[in-house]
């Protein structure tokens, strides 16, 4: 039987609308003056940075499920909106079934769902908008254009930033057991799964999907070769949510509004442009890709090898929580045994994630107009 090949298309700059999705341009100007309308609804917090950063989260993710396992310091922070699930556009599943010619299974369905906000009926400003849907919250608004032209989905920055800000493993234990979490399924890092891994782990979920959608039907036919695009602006926010997070008082009990950290990261000043310009070498360092070689990191089969495991778990919270319970779980659980390694294609995932960095981090080195210490990013 011929092997089924995946082809991962990944870039971290886009500067067109991503497939499948409409984009209602939002320079980044209009959106931060959407953010500081937010931020200006709670008087006197402001300047509360790690506070405003987890209610500004929260306009676009406020799961229960972020509040029980991913950000559990913040969900004791209100949220202005009522976030409600609502079925995403865009299906987990490789392709089309009927371009694949094959029956779906319904037991292997994934419907993503997304949240979309609306007015609460004690809304201080607007009371009399209960229901609606505010201006921050419709759809693709979230996609800011960046002064360089490429689009950032903010949404993912600032869940990026939350999770920075409250560093914890990702397990589904309570608080009181989580010192057992060696013998549970679990993510080391809550920003890695908020962010790049989680994007990971999002793929991961489709290969797999396809692959038991198939087996269920014919598995002895000859399977066709399959390109899955894992969304294109989402990681250009994960990486910058790193590069924010390190360079900027982002965690500060009372500091700078968080519209003008963004503001000043995006800006034309020399530090901003020297910081954007080597955005992966950060983020690199930040995931624990350091001693850069010319054209390639030392140690890479060892972070491969780690993160092997961490995106296998990470895969299994993913189908948990897309499946549910009752359908989830058994998968899940045959995920954590290492059941579906050659579906997963976990190596690949991340092989293509570390490619794509390294490309970049060498068009970082070989510029001659930015002058960077690069010794400092891989200490």
């Amino acid at each position: 039987m011929k092997k089924h090949i995946h082809k991962l298309y990944h870039p971290i700059i886009y500067r067109k609308p991503e497939p499948g999705h409409i984009i209602n341009e939002m320079p980044l100007e209009q959106g931060l003056a959407l953010l500081k309308e937010e931020e200006d609804y709670y008087p006197g917090e402001q300047q509360y940075t790690a506070l405003m950063c987890t209610r500004l989260r929260k306009i676009y993710y406020d799961s229960p499920e972020c509040s029980t396992y991913l950000i559990r310091e913040a969900r004791g922070v209100g949220a202005r909106y009522l976030l409600g699930t609502k079925p995403s556009a865009f299906p987990l599943a490789p392709l089309a079934p009927s371009l694949l010619g094959y029956k779906y299974d319904e037991r292997f369905n994934m419907q993503r769902t997304g949240q979309t906000g609306t007015y609460r009926a004690d809304d201080r400003q607007h009371p009399e908008r209960a229901g609606q849907i505010p201006e921050i919250c419709e759809a693709n608004k979230r996609r800011f254009i960046l002064p360089e032209g490429c689009y950032c989905d903010i949404g993912h920055l600032l869940l990026g930033l939350d999770a920075c800000n409250h560093c914890a493993p990702v397990c589904p234990l309570p608080e009181g057991l989580m010192w057992m979490r060696c013998f549970f399924p679990s993510v080391d890092s809550n920003a890695d799964y908020a962010t790049w891994l989680g994007n990971m782990a999002h793929a991961a979920s489709s290969f797999l999907m396809g692959s038991l959608q198939k087996q269920t039907i014919n598995p002895l036919r000859e399977p066709e070769d399959t390109e899955t695009k894992v969304p294109l602006s989402d990681l250009l926010g994960y990486i910058d949510s790193y590069v924010i997070h390190q360079n900027y008082p982002t965690s500060a009990i009372h500091g700078k509004r968080l519209t003008e950290i963004l503001c000043k990261y995006y800006s034309d000043g020399r530090r901003s442009r020297e910081l954007r310009a080597h955005r992966c070498s950060i983020f690199c360092r930040n995931i624990g890709l350091k001693e850069w070689e010319g054209s390639r990191f030392a140690q890479e089969e060892k972070w491969i090898s780690r993160y092997k495991k961490q995106l296998r778990n990470a895969t299994a919270f993913y189908i948990l929580g897309q499946l549910g319970t009752k359908k989830g779980a058994w998968i899940a659980l045959k995920i954590w045994f290492r059941c579906y390694e050659k579906e997963l294609d976990l190596e690949l995932l991340l092989h293509t994630l570390l490619d794509v960095l390294k490309a970049e981090i060498k068009k970082e080195y070989s510029s001659k107009k930015e002058r960077y210490n690069q010794q400092n990013l891989f200490a």
